[in-house]
């Protein structure tokens, strides 16, 4: 399992949603918000530029990466759950 699927399934396990979900269309609430904190985790932890992010991901366009980011940084709940898989990530 490649490093970024390892960050998604301590996401989903965190966040109670799927890691097909965080990867899929879905744009419930739960969903787009673990799908944020995912995206931001990936960034910080494995260093990848938002081209690289998009294609785990599947979108068309590297903005929506940047949005997420931007996201996560303005919201402290979303950005405390990041770093803590960060940092499970890491040891």
């Amino acid at each position: 399992m490649s490093k970024s699927m390892n960050i998604l399934a301590d996401v989903a396990q965190e966040t109670g949603v799927t890691p097909e979900d965080l990867r899929g269309s879905k744009r419930t609430h739960d969903v787009a918000r673990a799908r944020f904190i995912a995206i931001y985790a990936i960034r910080q932890a494995l260093g990848l530029s938002y081209n690289q992010i998009r294609r785990v991901f599947d979108y068309k366009h590297h903005t929506s990466i940047m949005y997420a980011i931007a996201r996560v940084e303005s919201a402290p709940d979303l950005k405390a759950t990041a770093i803590r898989i960060i940092e499970r990530q890491a040891a």
